[in-house]
C-alpha cells in the first residue's frame, strides 16, 4: 500500500490509500467489490 499520509503521525492516515500493489502489479481499486461478500457472523450468511 502507498499512503498519502504518514500513519505514524495520525492513525486516520491509514484511510488515505493512493495505490495498492500486489506481486508487483498495481491493483485497480475501482474494479474491486464494494459490498461485503462474507458475513462476520456465520448465522448471518443464511447457510
Amino acid at each position: 500500500m502507498i499512503l498519502d499520509g504518514d500513519p505514524l503521525a495520525a492513525p486516520e492516515n491509514y484511510r488515505k490509500i493512493r495505490d495498492v500493489i500486489k506481486d508487483g502489479i498495481i491493483i485497480d481499486r475501482g474494479s474491486l467489490a464494494t459490498e461485503r461478500l462474507l458475513a462476520d457472523d456465520p448465522g448471518e450468511a443464511g447457510w
